[in-house]
C-alpha cells in the first residue's frame, strides 16, 4: 500500500492543506503546557516550609529543576526512533509522575521522602518539557521547511509565555495554592497532549517557496505579539494594583482573559487552516501509526 493511502486511512478527513497547520496549532498549545519548569518560584516556598528545607537546599533543587529542563539528549536522541505520540507520552508521564510525587508529599498523603528522592522528583517532572520540545519542533520544523526559523521561534517564543499562562492560572483558578498548582502540573499537561497529540504528525513538505504561508506566519507572529503585551500588562497590573492578595473576580477575570486570549490564538490559526489553499502536501501522514518518522 502507498503512502498516500495508508495516509487516507489514518485520517480520511485530514485534507491535505488542514493537517500541517492544524499540527502547528495543537503544537502551540503543547508549548503552552511546556513551560511546566518556570512555575517553580511557584511552590518552592511551600517545599521549604513543609519540609524544612535551607536555602541552601532549596537551591539546590532550582539546580534540579534548570538541569531537567535543559538535558534533552535522550529525547533528541530516539527522535527518529520511536513515534511522535511516544515522545510525548513519556514527556506527559514524566511530568504525572515527577511533580505527582511532589503533590503527594506536600498534600501530606504520604510522608516526606528523603531529599535525594524530592530532587530526582523535581528534575524529572521538568525534563518533561524537553521532550514536548522535541516533539513538536522537529515535526513542524519538517512540515514548514520554507519557514524553519519562524516556526522555530513562534513555538519557543510561546515557552516563554507559558510562564505568564500559568501565573494566572495559579492566581485566577488556583486560588494562588501551591498544592492545587503541582496537581494542575502533574495532570494538565497530560491531558493536552492525549486532547492534540493525534495532529501532531509529519507530512510531506510542499515544494518551493509559499508566499501565502510567509503571510500566514506574518499574521501569527502579529497575534503573539499582542498576546505577549497582554500578558506582560496583566501581570504588571497584578503586580502594582493587587500586589496584596486579589479578590477573586479580579483573580478569575484575570485567568479567564488569558486563557480565553491563547484559545482565540487557537482559533485564528484553524481559521487559516481552513481558509488557506495550499496544494497537496501530506503524503505521508502515516507515521503516527505506522512507526517513527
Amino acid at each position: 500500500m502507498s503512502a498516500v493511502s495508508s495516509a487516507a486511512k489514518v485520517a480520511p478527513w485530514l485534507s491535505c492543506k488542514v493537517a500541517p497547520w492544524l499540527g502547528f496549532a495543537a503544537a502551540v498549545w503543547i508549548q503552552v503546557a511546556s513551560g511546566n519548569p518556570y512555575s517553580f518560584p511557584l511552590y518552592s516556598d511551600k517545599m521549604k516550609g513543609i519540609l524544612n528545607y535551607s536555602q541552601a537546599q532549596l537551591n539546590n533543587l532550582g539546580v534540579a529543576n534548570d538541569i531537567g529542563e535543559n538535558v534533552g539528549l535522550l529525547a533528541g536522541f530516539i527522535c527518529n526512533k520511536i513515534p511522535l505520540w511516544g515522545i510525548l507520552i513519556i514527556g506527559s508521564l514524566a511530568s504525572f509522575f515527577g511533580y505527582g510525587l511532589i503533590w503527594l508529599v506536600l498534600s501530606e498523603r504520604i510522608s516526606a521522602q528523603p531529599y535525594w528522592v524530592m530532587w530526582l522528583a523535581l528534575c524529572l517532572g521538568a525534563n518533561s518539557a524537553t521532550w514536548f520540545n522535541t516533539a513538536v519542533l522537529v515535526t513542524n520544523m519538517r512540515n514548514f521547511p520554507q519557514s524553519r526559523g519562524t516556526v522555530a521561534g513562534i513555538l519557543k517564543g510561546f515557552v516563554g509565555l507559558s510562564a505568564a499562562v500559568y501565573t494566572e492560572v495559579f492566581t485566577g483558578f488556583l486560588s494562588q495554592s501551591s498544592i492545587n498548582l503541582l496537581l494542575f502540573l502533574a495532570v494538565g499537561p497530560l491531558v493536552v497532549c492525549l486532547l492534540v497529540m493525534y495532529f501532531i504528525r509529519p507530512c510531506a513538505p510542499a515544494s518551493g517557496e509559499d508566499r501565502e504561508e510567509q503571510g500566514y506566519f506574518v499574521f501569527i507572529q502579529a497575534i503573539s505579539i499582542i498576546l505577549a503585551l497582554y500578558l506582560l500588562s496583566i501581570s504588571i497590573a497584578n503586580s502594582l494594583f493587587f500586589f496584596r492578595k486579589p479578590s477573586n473576580l479580579q483573580a478569575i477575570c484575570s485567568g479567564n482573559a488569558s486563557v480565553s486570549l491563547v484559545t482565540n490564538f487557537n482559533s485564528s490559526e484553524i481559521g487559516i487552516t481552513c481558509n488557506q489553499g495550499r496544494p497537496c502536501r501530506c503524503a505521508e501522514l502515516s507515521s503516527l501509526t505506522d512507526g517513527p518518522l
